[in-house]
């Protein structure tokens, strides 16, 4: 079903019309983008259970994913990008309004500031 809703919504709206986007990302890695300020946040989640209407969900084992691109539409080409916490530099690239960057290996959850 997963495979089939995503596939369904890439029809709908497809990736280069969204505001974020990820590539080589399984079905489970969940995206939230904010802003505060001028600044953005990008936090990945590895959601690794079964969402249950009736009950509490059922957690999986958690697997590290490698190799997941991020892209986000921008105005203006970032400053920065840096992991939080720890502050650690991320390499981007800023083209035709578009940033995208390399994620850290994700296990549970990551995140990102992007200084605009």
């Amino acid at each position: 079903m997963r495979r089939l809703s995503s596939w369904i919504f890439g029809q709908a709206h497809p990736p280069e019309a969204r505001p974020v986007s990820l590539e080589g990302s399984p079905l489970n890695v969940e995206i939230v983008l904010t802003k505060r300020g001028r600044d953005c946040f990008v936090h990945l989640v590895n959601f690794s259970a079964d969402r249950r209407i009736g009950g509490p969900p059922r957690v999986h084992e958690l697997t590290t994913v490698e190799g997941i691109g991020v892209r986000i539409r921008a105005d203006a080409r970032p400053k920065r990008i840096v992991s939080v916490p720890g502050e650690k530099d991320i390499k981007f690239q800023w083209t035709g309004g578009q940033i995208s960057f390399q994620a850290l290996p994700l296990t549970a959850h990551e995140a990102y500031r992007i200084e605009l």
